[in-house]
C-alpha cells in the first residue's frame, strides 16, 4: 500500500485520565503496522 493510502487510525478519549487505554490500543495497532493519532476531545469544553 502507498504512503498516501495507508490505513490510519484516530482514536478519540474524552478526558486525560482515559489516556492509558488509548496508548494499548495505539500500541497494538502499531504492532499490526496500522499508524494512529490520539486527541483528547472534550463535549463539555467547547
Amino acid at each position: 500500500m502507498s504512503a498516501d493510502r495507508a490505513s490510519r487510525v484516530g482514536i478519540v478519549v474524552g478526558s486525560r485520565s482515559d489516556i492509558a487505554a488509548a496508548e494499548k490500543a495505539a500500541a497494538v495497532l502499531a504492532e499490526l503496522g496500522v499508524a494512529s493519532e490520539t486527541r483528547v476531545i472534550s463535549a463539555h469544553r467547547a
